[in-house]
């Protein structure tokens, strides 16, 4: 980093020059543990869907196009699981067209949350902007509250409803420059503490957010009724839903997922290539991809696995009629 500032300590003074400067946008992804959820359903959380058509991804690219960043970093391990990351930002590259989207390997896997989000913005100047978001937490409805903080000083908290972390941080970059150029350094345990013993004023910004990070099935499945303010199921057009099935409640039926005759869906999660049989029942479950729920069988409270999935039968027969994106 160039360029000297002022110090971190001044708060609202030179309000135009920083209304005028960039904000660059990045999430780290990866991690040297994969979480329970990951391993259970097969896909990073970052990339399982809020409803038919966005993923926690898209959603957080979504808000932060309509923040006015021009940038967004995405930093990743390198590790299984990267190629849906890579299908996100494909699809956010055409769906976002005013972001560029860039994606890196993180050099060490030992560098510690603080020392890759200082790595991924060396090359910025020491006035620029950050915006760091957590995409494994549940979106807020904006960020607009947040990047306007900039004008009342160096560093903001996007805080959710009960005072939780809404996963969103503004950091004028000048603050990163303290972060350790080799090593382990930590977030939210070493980088934030660093700032406050330094006395740099870091302002609480409240957003419309649940505080929900989706670790486990009850938050994600937590993250999706909050994330469809409207309710009730949320089906793609190109899934393959019989007439006589019923998807009710805070459900996602994914592309190319199919629902059998009499088959119900109630507060679940049926991603792309999965199948439900005929007359079965699934409440309060994922069923991942390329996974099926056998004919009348009952599927609450889990996430589904190959060794209780039939997969390797015959699809499950639908019948004429199909509907697709069809919900009762």
């Amino acid at each position: 980093m160039a360029d000297p500032v002022a110090s971190p300590l001044s708060g609202a003074e030179g309000h135009d020059s920083k209304a005028n400067q960039r904000v660059t946008a990045v999430m780290l992804l990866g991690g040297l543990r994969r979480s329970a959820l990951e391993i259970a359903v097969g896909v990073r959380p970052t990339c399982l869907p809020l409803d038919a058509q966005t993923s926690l991804f898209a959603a957080w690219a979504g808000l932060l196009a309509r923040a006015g960043c021009s940038e967004l970093r995405v930093v990743t391990s390198g590790q299984p699981g990267d190629e849906d990351v890579v299908n996100e930002i494909a699809a956010c590259r055409v769906r976002y067209p005013n972001v560029s989207i860039l994606r890196t390997v993180e050099g060490s896997s030992h560098r510690g949350t603080g020392g890759l989000l200082r790595d991924a913005i060396v090359d910025l100047g020491l006035q620029d902007w950050i915006l760091f978001v957590e995409p494994h937490c549940v979106p807020p409805t904006t960020l607009n509250p947040l990047v306007e903080a900039r004008v009342r000083g160096p560093m903001a908290v996007g805080v959710a409803s009960g005072d939780a972390p809404a996963g969103a941080y503004l950091i004028r970059a000048e603050l990163l420059d303290h972060a350790p150029r080799i090593g382990y350094h930590d977030f939210k345990e070493q980088f934030i503490p660093l700032q406050v013993t330094r006395g740099v004023r870091i302002e609480p910004v409240q957003l419309a957010a649940p505080g929900i990070r989706v670790h486990d099935l009850r938050a994600y499945l937590a993250g999706v009724r909050w994330w469809g303010e409207l309710g009730g199921p949320r089906v793609h057009a190109a899934a393959q839903v019989h007439p006589s099935a019923q998807v009710t409640g805070d459900s996602i039926v994914a592309a190319d997922a199919h629902v059998g005759a009499g088959a119900i869906v109630h507060d679940s999660v049926i991603l792309s290539n999965a199948a439900i049989g005929e007359r079965a029942i699934v409440a309060r479950s994922v069923v991942p991809r390329g996974l099926r729920v056998a004919p009348r069988s009952l599927v609450v409270d889990r996430i589904v696995d190959e060794e209780s999935s039939d997969a390797a039968d015959e699809v499950v027969a639908l019948g004429t009629g199909l509907a697709g994106g069809r919900a009762r």
